[in-house]
């Protein structure tokens, strides 16, 4: 007999803005994977999405598309490597590591990963620190 994997569910909590950099976490099961960052001008609502891991024509590999009822999958959101958050336009950026500029680093190595789990952990829900707050922290630097 054959046992069904149970897909874990994917979490991002936007936590922190430094300008126009969304600074947040990845959690699976309450263990913290990577950093996360978004462009303010450009961040997708909060809510459920689901994750599926196709090639992108823009990046020339495979990565995860995010998408949902109000986010279409022809918008092209994902999670990727980038450290700014002039890098993203909707997607999701992802590393290991934060400074205090609102950078995210080794994001190479943290796109691999989440695009790993996101094979087989395939729903996500992104939220802000405070609940269903939309705006994150603001922090002055």
């Amino acid at each position: 007999m054959t046992r069904k994997r149970k897909a874990k569910k994917m979490i991002v909590i936007r936590d922190t803005q430094i300008g126009n950099a969304v600074l947040g976490k990845l959690i699976i099961d309450g263990v913290t994977v990577c950093d996360t960052l978004e462009n303010a001008e450009t961040l997708i609502p909060m809510g459920e999405y689901k994750l599926y891991v196709c090639h992108s024509p823009k990046f020339g590999r495979e990565l995860p598309l995010i998408y949902n009822d109000y986010v279409a999958v022809n918008r092209g959101v994902r999670f990727h490597a980038g450290n700014q958050e002039s890098e993203s336009r909707g997607c999701l950026l992802v590393g290991f590591g934060r400074t205090d500029s609102g950078c995210i680093l080794h994001s190479r190595a943290a796109e691999a990963a989440v695009t790993a789990l996101a094979r087989t952990d395939n729903k996500l829900t992104i939220t802000g620190r405070y609940g269903l707050q939309e705006k994150p922290q603001q922090v002055t630097v």
